[in-house]
């Protein structure tokens, strides 16, 4: 082979190098993102306040036992906190833990706190700390609206302040409020799920215990209601 073609070649096996380099890096380093769960239906298990038909209050607030379920593949599990903001147009605000599935290289189970909103301007997810919720640890989940649009959001073990911030929704209404375990698939063995101490924003710095609940599950999962303000949850699997 000439010096001409000799050196075309290891150009070109140069150049494939990079091509691969390039992709690696491109995986190594781009951001994570959620996989897609493989069903867009849900099962829930949890209390609403009052299903939208009481009084309204600005505030939600409770403890949540964190669990580590098996969870499929490209699925997930998540345990929340809820403000509604229109139950006509299903519009909301929640607070929580979730277990799901991200890249990075491979796809691999993860679990994060996260706030979510859903309003007019459509559906927006962000995970606010790297921290992450250990297993059988007891969190205390708060969320609360303080401005116009404005829900400030806050994650205690304890008594100490994990973490906190702000998330903006158009409209602000609060029409309900909700504690709920929910999964993407049946298979997820829910056993163990504890929500405690759910508390209402009343006036001032006043904070009671629920008063009064409205329960709602999807076989196969079941509660048991311990009261207005506290139920477990189980089944699946």
């Amino acid at each position: 082979m000439s010096i001409k073609y000799e050196r075309i070649e290891v150009r070109r096996i140069n150049f494939i190098v990079y091509i691969v380099n390039s992709g690696l890096l491109f995986f190594i380093f781009s951001p994570i993102s959620n996989v897609r769960a493989t069903s867009s239906t849900r099962y829930y298990a949890g209390y609403y306040y009052n299903g939208g038909s009481g009084p309204q209050h600005e505030g939600v607030q409770g403890n949540i036992f964190t669990i580590y379920p098996h969870v499929p593949y490209s699925e997930t599990c998540a345990e929340w906190i809820d403000i509604s903001l229109s139950i006509y147009e299903n519009y909301w605000v929640q607070l929580g833990y979730v277990h799901h599935w991200v890249w990075f290289i491979f796809p691999f189970l993860t679990v994060d706190f996260y706030v979510e909103k859903k309003d007019i301007n459509g559906r927006r997810m962000i995970y606010p700390t790297i921290l992450k919720p250990l297993n059988t640890h007891t969190y205390t989940y708060k969320l609360l609206l303080t401005g116009s649009g404005e829900f400030s959001y806050y994650v205690y073990e304890s008594s100490n302040l994990i973490f906190s911030g702000v998330i903006n929704t158009d409209p602000d209404n609060t029409v309900d409020l909700l504690a709920f375990v929910e999964t993407s698939v049946t298979s997820i063995k829910i056993d163990g799920s504890h929500f405690m101490y759910l508390r209402y924003k009343y006036t001032g710095s006043q904070w009671p215990l629920w008063d009064r609940h409205e329960p709602y599950w999807d076989y196969p999962y079941y509660l048991d209601q311990r009261g207005h303000y506290e139920f477990a949850a189980y089944g699946g699997g």
